[in-house]
């Protein structure tokens, strides 16, 4: 059955909202929901509005500041009993830092430094021409680790001076019971060794290891030297400290093929601690170099104030309808805020170019957007501060762009989109509620799992 598409929100609609942007005081949340009622709706889609977030979403900030205020008058000085470091991690972006962050948190692993992964075609490996402090402030970072009791990160060049002559190397594969990640060693013997062959859905991991050295051949993806280096299997759920104490207890230097998110352990943070997420949401910060092409980008190209908007369409159903309808709003919703709040530019930041997610590429559907609403797009090393243009770094670039616009609307839904949106509201606690806003558009639109046209003339779906 063919869907019925309705018309947008009407008129009356539009204009409740944009009554709310231009009169809004600041002092209480104010939400329209076109969707209340069933004013407005079409499966798949739901347009819906948040001029101002919820008390709640600042619960968060409040206590990273209060516990921030706390630790940063530790001075701790802990011994480290060696190196961790990780070939690869799962995910895209934002997921595979908040991974990266949770590493040191793992039982076994705490009293160890933790090598920084690099970056290349938008994934985090131990290989690639990307370094860790080219996108994040390194050094901030590990004041923050230090005094919330988490192991410092480091650069591979010092993992790889001081493990040159470490014999053997140990290899910990995390083994999970099915399908596995690439390059963990995985095969169906080892499996039927870690779980027995009655591997049943819901059914409680053991906790068991195996020596696999015979099967140290499916390391050389990795390109590490195979005879210096010693490989143990786990299944997944496995607390590593039972093997720091045993097999590991005076291993200096230890690797991991692969880290996911999946059954990991991890030691509950201490209430008067940062979380390892908390860090990374709301502490990490990029590196002097993005920072220094941001503040010269937005003096040349942004004039103030500017709102920015944030297209996350992989998460958003087929191009070119759905997120031309959104796209379609969102300009009647800037158009208010240059005549109510006085925006001066447009800032578009969207997931549809080559550095962006690799299910959303459309360029051109980008390009026509930006054509049509005059919104600026930042081109990378605009500047000539960057010495470094890869996936990362412009899309951290792209990100701190958005995060110190002084009025933001997201379109979409995703790990990343909330990354973002929660960075920009770190950017603006505190500060006075009339000069900013978030308005968050299509978050429910999420793909119906059909096709982009590259060749598709975009003109003729944006409809007043």
């Amino acid at each position: 059955m063919e869907k019925v598409q309705h018309p947008l929100p009407t008129t009356n609609q539009l204009d409740v909202l944009f009554k709310i942007i231009a009169e809004h005081s600041g002092d209480q949340e104010a939400i329209v929901n076109i969707m209340e009622n069933g004013k407005y709706s079409w499966p798949g889609e739901n347009f819906t509005f948040d001029y101002q977030v919820h008390p709640t979403s600042f619960e968060a900030l409040n206590r990273v500041k209060s516990i921030s205020e706390r630790t940063s008058k530790r001075n701790k000085k802990s011994q480290w009993e060696g190196y961790l470091r990780v070939h690869m991690f799962g995910e895209e972006l934002s997921k595979q830092m908040r991974i990266f962050m949770g590493v040191g948190n793992s039982p076994g692993f705490e009293k160890m430094k933790i090598v920084a992964p690099r970056f290349v075609n938008g994934e985090s490996r131990s290989r690639g021409p990307t370094s860790f402090d080219d996108v994040y402030n390194l050094d901030e970072l590990n004041q923050v680790l230090a005094e919330n009791d988490y192991p410092p990160v480091v650069l591979d060049k010092e993992y790889d001076d001081v493990c040159k002559d470490v014999k053997p190397i140990y290899v910990v594969a995390f083994i999970p019971p099915r399908s596995t990640p690439q390059y963990t060693g995985y095969t169906d013997n080892i499996r039927d060794q870690l779980y027995g062959k009655d591997i049943k859905p819901g059914k409680k991991y053991p906790e068991r290891w195996i020596d696999c050295e015979f099967n140290k051949k499916a390391l050389r993806p990795l390109s590490v030297n195979l005879t210096e280096r010693k490989m143990i299997c786990t299944t997944y759920r496995f607390n590593i400290s039972t093997l720091r104490q045993t097999v590991l207890k005076n291993a200096k230097c230890i690797e991991v093929p692969i880290w996911s998110d999946h059954g990991m352990y991890k030691r509950p943070s201490r209430p008067d601690n940062l979380s390892p997420d908390e860090i990374f949401h709301y502490v990490l910060n990029p590196s002097d170099m993005l920072v220094n092409e941001v503040n010269a980008f937005t003096e040349q190209y942004l004039g103030r104030p500017y709102v920015a908007i944030h297209i996350r369409a992989n998460h958003i159903n087929v191009l070119p309808t759905t997120t031309n309808r959104c796209f379609n709003v969102a300009m009647r919703v800037v158009e208010a805020l240059k005549e109510k709040r006085g925006v001066k530019s447009v800032y578009i930041s969207t997931d549809m170019n080559k550095y962006g997610g690799k299910g959303s590429y459309d360029p051109g559907h980008e390009e026509y957007f930006a054509a049509i609403s005059g919104a600026i797009r930042y081109k990378p090393n605009a500047t000539g501060h960057l010495r470094d243009i890869s996936r990362s770094s412009i899309s951290i670039t792209n990100l701190l762009l958005v995060r110190r616009s002084d009025h933001l609307i997201a379109i979409g839904a995703g790990s990343f989109h909330g990354f973002v949106m929660g960075q920009f509201l770190r950017e603006h606690f505190g500060k006075d509620p009339k000069m900013w806003s978030m308005i968050r558009m299509c978050e429910n639109a999420r793909s119906g799992g059909m096709t982009r046209d590259p060749n598709a003339d975009y003109s003729k779906y944006i409809e007043d």
